[in-house]
């Protein structure tokens, strides 16, 4: 793995390598816990995601998202006498298909996970959002295990016992992996490669890919500004996908093929996980933070990863900057790695950004506007 912060301001690069020093790998011996009598609480909101609690109703700390036993009321839990896998709160967002979401999934294709289930252990999740994008099922069954028949707990219920794996993807001060999830990974790969549709387009090695967003209709308001770095891209010879456009087969077969890969930060590049070794990839900075899931895949796909800093999000959260909302731009950054100027509006000139920093200058540009076309008629 090679990583370029030449690109990138100082701000950012003393963010992000912090990330890089670490080795996300760790050779972990996994097992499963057995929880009595536990319940199984739903997803209330980012305080209280839902997860397994004890009889005592003390919270199972195990997920990489928080929890909150006080936000349930345990006297009407439904009560249901069987026992249950618990895969954990499964997040409704492409990036974490790859990750956070396969962390138990490992022991449903060991011995003893194949037993429970034949014995009538019933694999069960909680999710933010239900219901689940199709795209996640076909991923679970990629990595080897069908989980169509998995059921959705959407209310808080106690079983007879809570069958808990432990995590094969999580965070100790930084995003790890064990072996396991690497091979759920190549699983994943392997399947997809298997079925390539089109061999001689996607298996294309001197393939040079723009990842682009733009099509995503609910991403308007909270990631402005890509079109214009697209023209850039296109302009150097790049073909502008749509990944949305493709099956999760195509996609995954689309990263193993191609030679260069260019992508905003976050879910989109996560594609990168499926690149072969030493692939090009950059990364377009759309705020400043260290994307710790990013740091795991460019290690574990041993990649060449140049970040450059592309935008003035200066409304993006202090608190969660990988939430936006974000605005791309031209910046000196990108003309530095492009090595020319590059013609374009600067940003302070541009209604859109007047807009998305609620600048004054929107105002009486909107007035202005209003003027005109009064008089114009």
């Amino acid at each position: 793995m090679k990583v370029n912060f030449n690109y990138i301001s100082r701000e950012l690069r003393e963010c992000k390598e912090i990330g890089v020093s670490i080795k996300h790998r760790r050779d972990l011996k996994l097992g499963v816990t057995e929880l009595h009598h536990g319940y199984v609480s739903t997803f209330v909101n980012w305080d209280a995601c839902g997860g397994a609690i004890t009889s005592e109703n003390e919270c199972v700390v195990d997920d990489p998202w928080k929890n909150d036993a006080s936000f349930f009321d345990f006297d009407t839990a439904f009560v249901e006498h069987k026992r249950v896998i618990y895969l954990g709160n499964v997040v409704n967002c492409f990036g974490h298909f790859f990750t956070d979401n396969l962390r138990k999934v490992w022991f449903l294709k060991t011995t003893q996970g194949k037993k429970l289930i034949e014995e009538g252990a019933e694999i069960v999740y909680t999710t933010d959002q239900a219901p689940l994008i199709p795209v996640a099922f076909e991923i679970w069954k990629m990595a080897g295990v069908d989980l169509s028949r998995a059921r959705l707990i959407d209310k808080l219920t106690r079983f007879d016992v809570v069958y808990i794996p432990d995590n094969c993807f999580f965070e100790i001060e930084a995003k790890l992996y064990t072996p396991e999830w690497a091979e759920l990974v190549e699983s994943i790969k392997e399947n997809a490669i298997k079925s390539r549709p089109y061999s001689s387009e996607f298996g294309n090695s001197s393939r040079r890919v723009y990842l682009t967003r733009v099509g995503i209709d609910n991403r308007s308001k909270t990631e402005i500004g890509e079109r214009e770095i697209v023209k850039v891209f296109k302009r150097r010879g790049y073909e502008i996908v749509s990944p949305e456009k493709l099956s999760i087969c195509e996609q995954i077969c689309l990263m193993d093929g191609c030679s260069h890969l260019v992508a905003t930060e976050g879910s989109v590049a996560h594609l990168s996980l499926f690149c072969k070794p030493k692939t090009e990839v950059v990364i377009l900075c759309k705020a400043n933070y260290n994307n710790d899931y990013q740091n795991v895949i460019n290690e574990y796909a041993d990649l060449n990863v140049t970040y450059v800093e592309s935008h003035k999000s200066v409304m993006a959260s202090k608190e969660a900057p990988w939430g936006g909302p974000f605005y791309l731009c031209v910046t000196k950054y990108l003309e530095q790695y492009i090595g020319h100027p590059i013609l374009h509006v600067p940003y302070w000139l541009k209604p859109s950004y007047w807009k998305y920093s609620r600048n004054i200058l929107y105002g009486s540009y909107l007035r202005t506007k209003k003027a005109i076309k009064r008089i114009v008629g």
